[in-house]
């Protein structure tokens, strides 16, 4: 998802107020020089509540794939 990082990157200025991605990307260095832990642990934190979400959804999502595959 490019736009969901490029533009947030362009329009804010202020870091208290950078998304998700955002935040990860500042956690790279510049010569390489990465904390591979703290990214890492930050990308979990991240794709938590997404799948949280999903786990309580699932019954709702697979109807409305399974009433969507059906013609007529």
């Amino acid at each position: 998802m490019w736009n969901d990082f490029l533009l947030p990157l362009l329009m804010l200025t202020d870091s208290a107020s950078y998304t998700l991605l955002l935040s990860t990307n500042m956690l790279f260095g510049q010569y390489g020089n990465n904390d591979w832990s703290a990214i890492l642990a930050s990308l979990v934190l991240a794709l938590l509540p997404v799948v949280v979400l999903y786990l309580l959804l699932q019954k709702y999502i697979l109807n409305g794939i399974a009433d969507g595959a059906i013609k007529g």
